[in-house]
Protein backbone atom coordinates (compact mmCIF):
# COMPACT_ATOMS: atom_id res chain seq x y z
CA UNK A 1 0.00 0.00 0.00
CA UNK A 2 1.68 3.29 -0.88
CA UNK A 3 1.74 6.62 1.30
CA UNK A 4 -1.40 8.15 -1.13
CA UNK A 5 -3.55 5.47 -0.44
CA UNK A 6 -2.64 5.31 3.18
CA UNK A 7 -3.45 9.24 3.11
CA UNK A 8 -6.41 8.50 1.53
CA UNK A 9 -8.10 6.26 3.59
CA UNK A 10 -7.45 8.02 6.63
CA UNK A 11 -8.95 11.15 4.99
CA UNK A 12 -11.57 8.21 4.42
CA UNK A 13 -11.98 7.51 8.13
CA UNK A 14 -11.76 11.29 9.35
CA UNK A 15 -14.63 12.53 7.01
CA UNK A 16 -16.75 9.88 8.48
CA UNK A 17 -15.99 10.11 11.76
CA UNK A 18 -16.73 14.02 11.21
CA UNK A 19 -19.68 13.13 9.58
CA UNK A 20 -21.09 11.26 12.82
CA UNK A 21 -19.79 14.26 15.16
CA UNK A 22 -21.97 16.30 12.85
CA UNK A 23 -24.90 14.27 13.01
CA UNK A 24 -24.28 13.90 16.70
CA UNK A 25 -24.29 17.47 17.05
CA UNK A 26 -27.04 18.15 15.65
CA UNK A 27 -29.32 15.83 17.27
CA UNK A 28 -28.36 17.66 20.06
CA UNK A 29 -28.98 20.79 19.22
CA UNK A 30 -32.11 19.86 18.46
CA UNK A 31 -32.77 18.51 21.70
CA UNK A 32 -31.54 21.50 23.52
CA UNK A 33 -34.05 23.76 20.77
CA UNK A 34 -37.13 21.12 22.02
CA UNK A 35 -36.14 21.49 25.70
CA UNK A 36 -35.97 25.38 25.12
CA UNK A 37 -39.27 25.86 23.44
CA UNK A 38 -41.10 23.26 26.25
CA UNK A 39 -39.60 25.44 29.05
CA UNK A 40 -40.73 28.44 27.48
CA UNK A 41 -44.25 26.82 27.23
CA UNK A 42 -43.99 25.85 31.01
CA UNK A 43 -42.80 29.29 32.32
CA UNK A 44 -45.54 30.79 30.40
CA UNK A 45 -47.90 28.59 31.71
CA UNK A 46 -46.77 29.36 35.51
CA UNK A 47 -46.79 32.62 35.23
CA UNK A 48 -50.44 32.90 33.72
CA UNK A 49 -51.42 30.48 36.27
CA UNK A 50 -49.95 32.70 38.70
CA UNK A 51 -51.75 36.31 37.04
CA UNK A 52 -55.02 34.64 36.60
CA UNK A 53 -55.11 33.31 40.58
CA UNK A 54 -53.91 36.52 41.93
CA UNK A 55 -56.21 38.17 39.98
CA UNK A 56 -58.89 36.32 40.91
CA UNK A 57 -58.51 36.51 44.48
CA UNK A 58 -58.34 39.86 43.81
CA UNK A 59 -61.39 40.39 42.21
CA UNK A 60 -63.23 38.42 44.40
CA UNK A 61 -62.12 40.54 47.36
CA UNK A 62 -63.20 43.47 45.79
CA UNK A 63 -66.74 42.38 44.82
CA UNK A 64 -67.30 41.08 48.59
CA UNK A 65 -66.22 44.57 49.91
CA UNK A 66 -68.76 45.72 47.01
CA UNK A 67 -71.68 43.71 48.10
CA UNK A 68 -70.95 44.63 52.23
CA UNK A 69 -71.13 48.12 50.95
CA UNK A 70 -74.42 47.91 49.17
CA UNK A 71 -75.78 46.10 52.02
CA UNK A 72 -74.75 48.14 54.90
CA UNK A 73 -75.99 51.36 52.47
CA UNK A 74 -79.43 49.76 51.23
CA UNK A 75 -81.45 52.45 53.13
CA UNK A 76 -79.58 55.04 51.80
CA UNK A 77 -80.54 53.97 48.03
CA UNK A 78 -77.68 53.43 46.56
CA UNK A 79 -77.72 54.17 42.84
CA UNK A 80 -78.10 51.27 40.55
CA UNK A 81 -76.11 53.68 38.03
CA UNK A 82 -73.42 53.80 40.65
CA UNK A 83 -73.23 49.83 41.74
CA UNK A 84 -72.74 49.26 37.80
CA UNK A 85 -69.84 51.48 37.37
CA UNK A 86 -68.35 50.30 40.40
CA UNK A 87 -68.73 46.95 39.22
CA UNK A 88 -67.13 47.71 35.76
CA UNK A 89 -64.29 49.29 37.62
CA UNK A 90 -63.41 46.38 39.68
CA UNK A 91 -63.78 44.36 36.24
CA UNK A 92 -61.45 46.51 34.54
CA UNK A 93 -58.80 46.85 37.43
CA UNK A 94 -58.52 43.38 37.72
CA UNK A 95 -58.63 41.95 34.44
CA UNK A 96 -59.94 38.54 35.18
CA UNK A 97 -60.99 37.72 31.70
CA UNK A 98 -57.84 39.14 30.00
CA UNK A 99 -55.97 36.58 32.01
CA UNK A 100 -58.53 34.17 31.88
CA UNK A 101 -57.98 34.07 28.00
CA UNK A 102 -54.08 34.36 28.57
CA UNK A 103 -54.04 31.34 30.70
CA UNK A 104 -56.48 29.46 28.12
CA UNK A 105 -54.07 30.18 25.41
CA UNK A 106 -50.42 29.09 27.32
CA UNK A 107 -52.93 25.96 28.03
CA UNK A 108 -53.55 24.80 24.55
CA UNK A 109 -49.82 25.24 24.17
CA UNK A 110 -48.67 23.33 26.62
CA UNK A 111 -50.79 20.49 26.36
CA UNK A 112 -49.68 20.26 22.83
CA UNK A 113 -46.07 18.89 24.30
CA UNK A 114 -47.00 17.56 27.32
CA UNK A 115 -50.04 14.94 26.84
CA UNK A 116 -50.67 14.37 30.90
CA UNK A 117 -51.35 17.91 31.48
CA UNK A 118 -54.84 16.87 30.63
CA UNK A 119 -55.14 14.33 33.40
CA UNK A 120 -54.66 17.24 35.73
CA UNK A 121 -58.47 19.26 36.75
CA UNK A 122 -56.34 21.77 38.95
CA UNK A 123 -54.44 22.88 35.43
CA UNK A 124 -57.70 23.22 33.47
CA UNK A 125 -58.68 26.54 32.56
CA UNK A 126 -62.49 25.77 33.28
CA UNK A 127 -61.39 24.05 36.65
CA UNK A 128 -60.52 27.34 37.82
CA UNK A 129 -63.64 29.36 35.89
CA UNK A 130 -65.93 26.64 37.64
CA UNK A 131 -64.60 27.29 41.27
CA UNK A 132 -64.51 31.07 41.12
CA UNK A 133 -67.95 31.24 39.82
CA UNK A 134 -68.88 28.26 42.39
CA UNK A 135 -67.98 30.95 45.46
CA UNK A 136 -69.33 34.33 43.89
CA UNK A 137 -72.54 32.74 43.78
CA UNK A 138 -71.83 31.43 47.45
CA UNK A 139 -71.37 34.83 48.04
CA UNK A 140 -74.60 35.95 47.29
CA UNK A 141 -76.74 33.22 48.79
CA UNK A 142 -73.87 34.03 52.00
CA UNK A 143 -75.49 37.33 52.47
CA UNK A 144 -78.92 36.37 53.48
CA UNK A 145 -77.62 33.29 55.59
CA UNK A 146 -74.81 35.47 57.61
CA UNK A 147 -72.30 33.13 56.05
CA UNK A 148 -70.19 35.21 54.51
CA UNK A 149 -66.88 34.44 56.45
CA UNK A 150 -67.23 30.85 56.57
CA UNK A 151 -67.79 31.29 52.48
CA UNK A 152 -64.23 33.26 52.47
CA UNK A 153 -62.52 31.06 54.68
CA UNK A 154 -63.75 28.08 52.15
CA UNK A 155 -62.92 29.97 48.92
CA UNK A 156 -59.11 30.78 50.46
CA UNK A 157 -59.05 27.02 51.65
CA UNK A 158 -59.64 25.42 48.00
CA UNK A 159 -58.24 28.09 45.73
CA UNK A 160 -55.41 27.29 47.84
CA UNK A 161 -55.29 24.01 47.89
CA UNK A 162 -55.70 23.86 44.01
CA UNK A 163 -53.22 26.70 43.41
CA UNK A 164 -50.69 24.65 45.64
CA UNK A 165 -51.69 21.23 43.27
CA UNK A 166 -51.35 22.83 40.15
CA UNK A 167 -48.14 24.57 41.03
CA UNK A 168 -46.49 21.00 41.87
CA UNK A 169 -47.73 19.43 38.53
CA UNK A 170 -46.19 22.22 36.63
CA UNK A 171 -43.24 21.76 38.82
CA UNK A 172 -43.21 18.04 37.95
CA UNK A 173 -43.54 18.15 34.54
CA UNK A 174 -40.64 21.02 34.75
CA UNK A 175 -38.38 18.66 35.86
CA UNK A 176 -39.30 15.67 34.10
CA UNK A 177 -37.54 17.88 31.10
Amino acid sequence: MSGYQMISIIADFATIITAIAAIFAFVLWRQQQKYTYQLDLLMNLEDSYELLFASKVSFFAENIKLIEHVNQNLNSKLEIAQIENEVKRINNEHKVEVYQREYELAFIRARRFFEQIEKTDDLKPETILKLFEKYMAQVESSLANNTLEQVIIDYSSEFLDTKNRATEQIKKLRNSL
